[in-house]
């Protein structure tokens, strides 16, 4: 048997293991809301995805984020942070940091400046990733920034600084609901012919019933509502004592959210760079995500702090000053031309630039962030 076979063998094993498990809840209870089902898959300690699996981000992963992109993506943010450094405690805590690339690319950009802070904060649930930012910041930072940095249980109480999440709310365990009939209906997960499948549930689900959006939907129209947006909103209110709150994720305000364009919702799994949206696949192997409601998100955090601006990736960067970071290479170099592909990555609306959307907040600041000077869409939340 060569490497490739028993690779295969422990994919198949694992992948067998969480069937398993998914069967023993669905026999004891019907059916499984499919925020219980993409949390087994993508968080058991054993064998969920961000647990264990290896090379999930990158060219050799099964799929791309901006800070593995370009080291430019975490460099736009330094006019913001250290604007808010000047109102508030030199303090950063990532939630969800993946590799720790943002940090890497930050930190180094920070000493290039001589520009100072207390401390680097990484909340993650990964053990896996957890000890490989370790050991990839520790190979990579100064030894005097790396020792800034500290891996953390939860955010802490009356916290001060910036709060900063990238592509987290979108990797969230969340329920599907299609509406049916004039009804509410959830689509959990059953078995049929020993093989995963959809089960529709009336719901009677208030919030969704009464909301604005529900009543305009055609009947079959489907879409993600998530539990734990609540959950990580209120804790993010009573933690975030004075400071920002700057949140990039793909998504959509209510509008576009619900669009006819996406009338079967926005499930996305990606498996080594492809794309697809069938979630009883590839158990534990493949990420699964949807894209964030930022409508109603900030239903939920606007009444703690201060909107400062919702803007497309492209609109952020740019306005951030993403394009002074390459004046000083040379445009007939091979450098500018890498900088150059990158750079389009983020930027284009045919990639991350109109689908990624940059939304923040501000508590106990009276201050503005460079990264919504222009184009701000927040009227349209």
């Amino acid at each position: 048997m060569n490497i490739s076979d028993t690779k295969n063998t422990l994919n198949k094993d694992n992948s067998n293991y969480l069937f398993e498990k998914i069967t023993e809840e669905i026999e004891l209870k019907n059916s499984l809301p499919f925020s219980r089902f993409m949390e087994i898959v993508l968080y058991d300690d054993k064998f969920g995805y961000y647990k264990t699996k290896k090379n999930i981000f990158g060219q050799q992963g099964d799929f791309q984020t901006a800070p593995n992109l370009s080291p430019l993506f975490a460099q736009a943010f330094i006019n913001d942070f250290v604007n808010i450094f000047n109102h508030s405690k030199k303090n950063i805590l990532e939630i969800g940091a993946g590799n720790g690339n943002f940090c890497l690319q930050l930190l180094r950009k920070f000493r290039e400046d001589q520009i100072e802070f207390d401390q680097y904060c990484i909340l993650e649930s990964s053990e896996y990733l957890i000890e490989e930012s370790k050991k990839y910041l520790k190979s990579h930072l100064h030894a005097d920034d790396y020792e800034k940095v500290n891996w953390i249980l939860d955010i802490p109480q009356n916290y001060e600084g910036i709060i900063f999440l990238n592509e987290f709310f979108d990797a969230l365990p969340t329920n599907i609901y299609q509406k049916k009939e004039n009804a509410l209906y959830q689509k959990a997960v059953s078995i049929k012919d020993d093989e995963l499948d959809w089960l529709m549930i009336k719901d009677s689900n208030e919030e969704i019933i009464n909301s604005n959006f529900f009543s305009h939907l055609s009947n079959g129209y489907t879409f993600e509502f998530s539990p734990m947006y609540q959950s990580w909103a209120h804790k993010i209110k009573g933690r975030l004592k004075k400071g920002a709150l700057i949140i990039v994720d793909y998504g959509f305000h209510d509008r576009e959210f619900f669009h006819h364009d996406r009338y079967e919702g926005t499930l996305m799994c990606y498996f080594k760079q492809h794309s697809n949206q069938n979630p009883f696949i590839n158990l534990g192997q493949q990420d699964i995500s949807c894209h964030v409601n930022f409508s109603y998100l900030n239903n939920l955090l606007n009444d703690s702090f201060d909107l400062a601006g919702y803007v497309t990736q492209a609109n952020y960067l740019i306005n951030a000053g993403i394009l002074d970071l390459i004046k000083s290479i040379d445009p007939a170099s091979e450098l500018f031309a890498k900088v150059s592909s990158e750079l389009n990555l983020l930027l284009s609306p045919a990639e991350m630039g109109e689908l990624v959307k940059v939304i923040a907040y501000t508590k106990e600041l009276d201050m503005h962030l460079a990264g919504f000077k222009s184009y701000d869409r927040a009227h349209l939340l």
